[in-house]
């Protein structure tokens, strides 16, 4: 369900997807100063993004991981 829905979204290019913040989030910040906690979570929600067929957000987490 979690991945044909970030693959189907409509507005996956709009202003209100969380998704597409959260993975430019994480491409345009360094790590350094984040708490191995949050990085734990980060990781685990990248995990979970290439689970989806939609090849922007699989081939990004991938990067990102």
């Amino acid at each position: 369900m979690w991945s044909t829905y970030i693959a189907e979204e409509p507005e996956w290019y709009g202003d209100s997807f969380s998704v597409q913040k959260i993975l430019i989030w994480a491409q345009n910040n360094s790590f350094d100063m984040i708490e191995i906690e949050r990085l734990e979570l980060l990781a685990t929600l990248m995990i979970w993004f290439t689970s989806t067929s939609n090849r922007y957000v699989r081939d990004t987490a991938t990067k990102i991981l």
